[in-house]
């Protein structure tokens, strides 16, 4: 049962890429990404937003990614690092939207 919708900008190649690279470690079937524009408004190339399914709730940045985390048990090694501000606040930037090409976004 799918429990995390990833949206992600239809024309950005990075983050299909890393969607997709994602896809290899969800052996439970519980992400999915998507090319629609979420409730929370249209998306920047490089803006990441995840929807909890079950909730409804949705999230960005470096708690779109926390999110992610949870829902693959793989990724689960990674939560600790979360509690550490600077990592935080380099996913918050790196998630925001590509300003400087690094998307590959004409």
């Amino acid at each position: 049962m799918k429990t995390l919708r990833f949206y992600i900008h239809p024309e950005c190649r990075r983050c299909r890429k890393l969607s997709l690279f994602h896809h290899r470690f969800d052996w439970l079937d519980r992400f999915e990404h998507t090319t629609a524009v979420p409730k929370t408004g249209e998306l920047r190339p490089g803006q990441v937003v995840a929807q909890h399914i079950p909730t409804g709730e949705f999230y960005q940045g470096h708690r779109a990614i926390q999110e992610l985390c949870r829902t693959i048990p793989l990724y689960r090694i990674f939560l600790p690092l979360f509690w550490l501000r600077p990592v935080r606040e380099k996913l918050d930037r790196d998630l925001d939207g590509c300003t400087d090409g690094a998307c590959g976004f004409p």
